[in-house]
Parts: structure tokens; C-alpha cells; sequence
């Protein structure tokens, strides 16, 4: 258990700082961590979060979190010149005298060493220590969570952690006019921001597929398009053909964008952010892979929830054809929006499920997820 700090009011908590300095993708698998450290250490832990500045809008509104550090700069900056890690520690130093360090940056170059070195604290679990330990090669990203968190939480607790996240509290369908079921389409990724060959990215012309069989394939809901200021361009080369689609690319702050995901019916996207958000919200979600490894990077949630469709032959992205994910989309919902998945499928004391990986008609199930530890009822 942790040492708790004594208060003016004569009352003790504990206080924990988690660090998460990496993509959107990275700090949702991090948040598994939250829930885990309330049910270990009581759910008066003061909980702090060291994040990139895009990733801070996802706990703004949380009531788990007591405070945010963002970390600007550049994270892969020496401390000596990066004078926002010089604030940070000072912040910390001076303000939030913490009991546990937790890192949770697996991404193997966004990491703050000196955070660890300088911090005053009882407890320290610090992801560059252990690599070798909790990070063997094809490994799930959540799994990867999961072991550090055995570090400092029991392991009944740390096994069964997953990310979540809580949903704004935005009314979203008036602000856009929202009458009816909708289905929320990412196309992009964050490839945009990095200006790099995207092997993430599903062609336009598939998503105009997608959008041309539309009334047969969902009748009874709305194509909502989502995605950044980046990603705007792109996006309009699908929004552009369909003037009846909603296309809210650029339009929306993350919060107001968690709040779509939150209420879709549905998210149809590729390895990217916003699939691990609607994965973490309880959002069926349908990924759609290529190259990138989706029992390392998919989404992890509830299996009956999720779908990874691959290509049939092949690894190339562009091979995965619509009907597969109209098929993949069908699983998971109905005509008007209901989970057609029981919870009854998965009942398992194991928590982790569908480890057989078979094939069922045109898509490919989430269970490789499931046999790296990713997926949890």
C-alpha cells in the first residue's frame, strides 16, 4: 500500500503520478492504468497525468484525474535544453510531493529519464528499467500496461486492467443536429502530422465504395466522418462526393469528438486514435489492418465489441475489400443500431477471450488481439 501525505484537514491520500508521453494510440492504453491504482490504493489517490499537450483534452473532464502536466518541447530533447522538462520537474518538486512515479511511456523513444532520477518519491516504476521484462517483442500495448502496473498493484488488479475513458459531458446531438443513429468514419491517422509513408490508410476510393452502397448497408443511420485539422484534405476527397454525409473533420476539439464516438452506434476506422478511444468507450469498433500488427496496436476492449479485418491474401491495406467490412460491421450491429454480439458469447473466468483466432466468413475476429492479452470482457 502506498504512504499516504497527511492534509490541513487532518486526512490522508496517497498521491501518483503517471507518465504517458506518447501518441493518442499510447496514453488510451494508458489509461487502464486509473481504475487499477483506485481499486489498489482507494479512490481518494490523488491521480496526476504527464502527457503530450494533444493528448491532455482526454481527462480535462475526468473526475479520476486531479491534475495535468503537459509536456511541450519535445520529449526526446536532453533535459539541459528543454525548458519545459525543467518546469515540470519543478512543478513537481515544489508543489506535488508524490508517492509513486509510475511510467507508462512504451514508446520507445518518447521517454523522460530524468523525471525518474530527480523525482522525490517512495515508489518508482519506470518502463526503461524493465523493458526487457515486460516488453518482449509482439507484445500487446495494453499487455505491456498491464505487467508494469503489477509493479505497484496486485496482481488480481493489474491482469484485469483496461483502458477507459469517461465522455464528455457535452450534449452532442443538438450542437450538430444529430436526429438519428449514426456511424462514426475515421479515413486518416496520424501519419498526417508526420509527414511519412501512411501503410495505415485505407484508399479513398474504398471509402467511396463504402459510402456509394450506403442506404443498402445501413438504412437507417448517418455517416458522420471525424478526424483532425490534418486530415482535413484527405477527407475531402470522400466528404465532397456525398453532400448528404455529415463531415465534421476539423470541426470538432477532442472532447466534442470523444462525445461523438461515445454515442455512435458504430466506428469504422484503421489503426489510429480514435479507434483505441471508441475501443475504450465500449464503441463497436471495426479495424480495419493492413502491415501494422494488430495483436501489438489493435484495439482493446470488449471482444464481443470489436472486429480486425485484414486482407485476405496478403498484408497490404488496400487489399481489404468493403464487403468485408460491411460483413465485420454487420456482426456487431443491426439495422437499427442494436449490439447483435450477447454478452452471454464471452462468459469466461478467464479474462482474456476467443483465443482459437478462427476465420469466419469474409473478416477476420479480434481474437489475435485476444491471444497477446488485449481483449477483456
Amino acid at each position: 500500500m502506498l504512504q499516504k501525505t497527511k492534509l490541513a484537514n487532518g486526512k490522508s491520500r496517497p498521491r501518483a503520478l503517471v507518465l504517458c508521453i506518447g501518441g493518442l494510440g499510447d496514453v488510451v492504453w494508458a489509461s487502464a492504468s486509473i481504475d487499477a491504482l483506485r481499486e489498489a490504493h482507494g479512490n481518494d489517490i490523488e491521480i496526476d497525468l504527464l502527457l503530450k499537450h494533444r493528448s491532455g483534452e482526454l481527462f480535462r473532464h475526468d473526475p479520476r484525474i486531479s491534475r495535468i502536466l503537459i509536456l511541450r518541447g519535445g520529449p526526446r530533447l536532453p533535459l539541459l535544453v528543454n525548458p519545459h522538462k525543467w518546469l515540470i520537474l519543478a512543478q513537481a518538486l515544489l508543489r506535488y510531493p508524490y508517492h509513486l512515479i509510475l511510467d507508462l511511456t512504451i514508446n520507445r523513444t518518447d521517454f523522460f529519464p530524468s523525471l525518474g532520477w530527480f523525482f522525490p518519491a517512495a515508489h518508482k516504476v519506470k518502463v526503461y528499467k524493465v523493458r526487457q521484462e515486460v516488453d518482449p517483442p509482439e507484445t500487446h500495448r495494453t499487455t505491456v500496461v498491464q505487467r508494469l502496473l503489477a509493479y505497484c498493484t496486485p496482481d488480481h488488479i493489474a491482469n484485469r486492467a483496461m483502458p477507459s475513458l469517461r465522455r464528455p459531458d457535452i450534449d452532442i446531438r443538438a450542437r450538430y443536429g444529430l436526429q438519428t443513429p449514426f456511424i462514426c468514419l475515421h479515413t486518416g491517422n496520424s501519419s498526417f502530422y508526420h509527414n511519412r509513408k501512411n501503410t495505415r490508410l485505407w484508399p479513398v476510393e474504398k471509402w467511396i465504395e463504402l459510402l456509394e452502397g450506403w442506404s443498402r448497408y445501413f438504412p437507417h443511420h448517418q455517416p458522420v466522418l471525424i478526424g483532425t485539422p490534418a486530415e482535413a484534405e484527405h477527407i475531402a476527397q470522400i466528404a465532397d462526393k456525398f453532400p448528404g454525409v455529415i463531415n465534421l473533420c476539423g470541426k470538432t476539439p477532442l472532447p466534442e469528438m470523444m462525445a461523438l464516438i461515445a454515442d455512435a452506434d458504430l466506428l469504422i476506422g484503421t489503426d489510429t486514435g480514435p479507434t483505441h478511444v471508441a475501443a475504450a468507450f465500449g464503441t463497436p469498433v471495426v479495424a480495419i489492418f493492413g502491415p501494422t500488427l494488430s495483436h501489438v496496436t489493435g484495439p482493446a476492449g470488449d471482444s464481443n465489441r470489436l472486429r480486425i479485418v485484414k486482407p485476405l491474401t496478403g498484408t497490404l491495406i488496400e487489399d481489404v475489400q468493403v464487403s468485408q467490412v460491411v460483413e465485420a460491421s454487420y456482426e456487431l450491429i443491426s439495422g437499427d443500431g442494436n449490439l447483435r454480439a450477447t454478452e452471454a458469447a464471452t462468459k469466461n473466468d478467464d479474462p482474456f477471450v476467443n483465443r482459437q483466432a478462427p476465420q469466419k466468413g469474409l473478416w477476420a475476429r479480434s481474437d489475435d488481439l485476444a491471444n497477446a492479452g488485449g481483449v477483456a470482457p
